[in-house]
Order: structure tokens, then sequence, then C-alpha cells
């Protein structure tokens, strides 16, 4: 039992672990665990581009802040620094921004 919870770690490296899968495992290899980092989700009250994004999310049981703009807000928001490319969405991962849905979305599917 030991020696497939170890096989299973390293071929997992690259994958970041909870604490709950950690002590699950109780493998020593196991202990890379991630920070606890927050993701905030920004784009208009509309499914269109950010829908994967979210479904993501919930699929994976991911806590996630959807950040739901107006429109009389997005002039605002466009002409601020917080967009780089003056577009939405936009992922904010721990302080780093990810724009554009494509980039986000196999960011994702990466990460989980």
């Amino acid at each position: 039992m030991t020696t497939q919870v170890f096989k299973h770690a390293l071929l997992n490296l690259r994958r970041s672990y909870t604490a709950a899968q950690c002590r699950f495992y109780g493998s020593p290899c196991c202990s890379v665990v991630s920070e606890a980092v927050s993701y905030r989700l920004i784009y208009f009250n509309l499914r269109y581009l950010a829908e994967c994004a979210r479904q993501i999310f919930h699929h994976k049981g991911v806590l996630f802040e959807d950040i739901r703009i107006k429109r009389e807000d997005w002039p605002a928001l466009k002409s601020s620094t917080q967009t780089p490319f003056g577009q939405l969405p936009i992922l904010e991962v721990g302080g780093e921004v990810i724009s554009q849905s494509y980039a986000i979305n196999r960011y994702l599917a990466r990460r989980f």
C-alpha cells in the first residue's frame, strides 16, 4: 500500500495537494501543499466568455470570488491598470492578473 501511494505521489509531483489529501495519502511526498490561493473572476453579468471558467471552479469545488460588474462601471475599470489589454474577463490569482478567456481556461484546466 505504501509503495502505491509513493508511486502515485511521484506521478503527480506537478499537482498541488490540499491538506486533506496529504492526510489521506499519509506520504512524505505529499507534503507539497500549496498555499491558500484566492481566485477572483471579474466579468460582466453574462455567461458568455467567463462561463467556462465558472464551470471549472464549480466542477472542481474550488472557492472563488465571482465579481460581476455593471455596464456603467466598465469605462472606469477599462481605463484602470487592472485590465492589461482593456478586456474582460480577468482572473486574479493571489495578486497576479490573467486576462483573456482562453488563457484563463487553459490555466484553470492545467491547475486543476
